[in-house]
């Protein structure tokens, strides 16, 4: 049984609310680009969107509306017009000023936890955006480092634990999505645990074949998580 020496927990939709401001997000640009293209085409792009600019605008806000913005001229540049990107910059603002809702047991895990072990938060995406999102949640003094990936990746997390001196038995990470937080951690040796959230990104989705060598641990909700934590690291093999 592993001893750790570092928690690391994601942070979209596993210490706060996120996703749902984007499902807002996609109906209010639908709306907004209502007519450039007839609905059924407009709603197959927007849904591709992000994904096929992921290498060029990444994750966050401000790759959502460049995707948007940049599918739909690619696909009707004609009626695309100025009022449109108007309105769309409009929706990236209010949706930077969107202060997130943390999770309900983010706050008390968190702090059943801060100066036992080390506590890393490690997400990816804009660095603007989650640095804005941390500091508005009021979570942010419990974390020891913040590391924002472009993605996660078995060598992002590799290279990152070999900077620290941290061996991967003696890590641990935890999140909500199976594609960011549980299969590249387990691709590396490091122990796992998925908390499922209530509303998930097509994108992190996995197919069961791609977790048939992954061995991770499933819980509940985020309040089961520092149980586990000390129920594994007692039984740890010293």
């Amino acid at each position: 049984m592993p001893r750790y020496s570092v928690i690391a927990f994601d942070a979209d939709d596993t210490l706060w609310h996120n996703e749902q401001l984007f499902l807002d997000a996609r109906a209010r640009s639908l709306q907004i680009l209502d007519g450039v293209l007839p609905r059924h085409e407009l709603v197959a792009a927007l849904e591709r969107a992000q994904l096929e600019n992921l290498q060029f605008f990444g994750y966050g806000i401000k790759g959502f509306v460049l995707s948007n913005l940049d599918m739909v001229a690619r696909l009707a540049p004609e009626r695309l017009s100025g009022h449109h990107v108007a309105q769309m910059l409009e929706l990236a603002k209010r949706m930077f000023e969107h202060k997130p809702l943390p999770i309900e047991q983010a706050e008390p895990c968190l702090r059943r936890l801060h100066g036992r072990w080390p506590l890393w938060l490690l997400t990816k995406g804009d660095p603007l955006d989650q640095k804005a999102k941390l500091r508005h949640s009021g979570l942010e003094h419990f974390f020891d480092r913040v590391e924002i990936f472009d993605s996660k990746t078995p060598q992002a997390y590799a290279a990152l634990l070999r900077r620290e001196g941290v061996r991967p038995h003696e890590f641990i990470m935890v999140g909500n999505s199976l594609r960011s937080d549980v299969l590249p951690v387990c691709q590396i040796g490091a122990t796992a645990v998925h908390v499922p959230s209530a509303v998930e990104w097509e994108h992190e989705r996995v197919e069961p074949a791609e977790l048939a060598d992954c061995q991770f641990h499933s819980l509940q909700h985020l309040g089961q998580f520092a149980d586990f934590v000390e129920a594994t690291h007692q039984n740890a093999t010293p």
